[in-house]
């Protein structure tokens, strides 16, 4: 079977090209639940733990959370959390976050509307956030500072609403105070007792690391991950495949089908082979550019070349190969023979 088919194709190519070929619509369906089944690997540890993703429903992300602090956090993030949530699915899946306070599955998948959910776990059961905080009492003293901010308005609604909101609050800082949360290591805010920092600084702690990694890949496209390491100690490998599919993505859209001799191509090739530029010959950038045809730029008269134009046969090489090392008597009679 290998002589017959060499160069077979792994799985994690295979099925993204199968399921592109059922059609968009099932595509776009595959993909979402992909995202929301790794929201961990998306979000990192300390956001998934507080945040739980529930469904993709019209290009909106839906999600929940046990602290109110840490959505308005993950509200701050929004651009940034749909940038990473389009770069893991490979396409504009969503093109916002809505958090809700309570959430059930729907008896019936809305199709229609594209939507796609998560099912619950049996058993599971969410902490009731609200509840511990209506539980704080409050002193005399802050609902005197509550009536003072909002002496100086005349709407009474208006008055009532940030009474409201800052008895919340002092109520919300007194239970994490109970908890135990501290001050985030670089900006102040009060983060979970087993985090050292904040969700926004850490989520800018790890875009500079990707930064960094995405740098090194750029000025040596052909380093593996322990030169990365060398330059950026505290990468990881899955940080630095991810940024090496992201850089692939992007410079494969800039470059011809039938392009094997800019420095753009080669420096794909380089990336997605992690060869050196002494290492680049014809035929690997053939087979190179051959097995990234769906992701380059075709134009519309282009017609892709048959399999074995592109990657030879294994046995007619090693046919050739034993008919050149073979005593040159031996050839002659092989050749009456035929």
């Amino acid at each position: 079977m290998a002589r017959r088919m060499p160069g077979l194709e792994h799985t994690a190519t295979i099925i993204p090209k199968a399921i592109h070929a059922l059609g968009p619509k099932q595509e776009k369906e595959f993909y979402a639940h992909w995202v929301l089944w790794h929201w961990v690997d998306i979000a990192g540890d300390a956001i998934a733990r507080h945040v739980k993703v529930m469904g993709i429903r019209n290009k909106v992300l839906y999600a929940t959370s046990d602290d109110s602090v840490w959505a308005q956090e993950i509200r701050m993030m929004m651009p940034q959390i749909v940038q990473n949530v389009n770069n893991y699915a490979g396409q504009a899946l969503i093109k916002e976050m809505r958090f809700v306070k309570k959430w059930e599955k729907p008896a019936v998948p809305d199709r229609s509307s594209g939507g796609t959910w998560l099912a619950r776990d049996a058993g599971e059961e969410e902490p009731d956030i609200g509840r511990k905080r209506r539980q704080i009492p409050l002193t005399e003293q802050d609902i005197a500072d509550a009536q003072r901010l909002a002496a100086g308005i005349e709407d009474e609604d208006l008055a009532m609403s940030l009474r409201g909101l800052y008895r919340k609050q002092r109520q919300l800082d007194k239970l994490h105070a109970q908890e135990e949360w501290h001050p985030c290591a670089s900006c102040g805010r009060l983060c979970a007792p087993e985090d050292r920092l904040c969700p926004a600084c850490r989520m800018k702690k790890e875009e500079e690391l990707r930064a960094k990694v995405r740098g090194v890949l750029r000025d040596i496209p052909w380093a593996r991950y322990a030169e990365v390491h060398e330059y950026v100690p505290d990468c990881t490998t899955k940080i630095v495949n991810e940024q090496r599919a992201l850089l692939v993505q992007q410079l494969a859209s800039t470059v011809e089908v039938t392009d094997t001799e800019s420095l753009a191509a080669k420096n794909l090739v380089m990336l997605y082979r992690c060869l050196p530029p002494d290492k680049l010959t014809e035929e690997v950038m053939k087979r190179a550019i051959y097995d990234l045809r769906f992701n380059l730029h075709r134009p519309k008269d282009y017609k892709a070349p048959r399999r074995y134009e592109v990657v030879p046969l294994r046995h007619a090489e090693h046919g050739r190969k034993a008919a050149a090392s073979r005593p040159r008597g031996a050839q002659d009679v092989q050749e009456k023979k035929g």
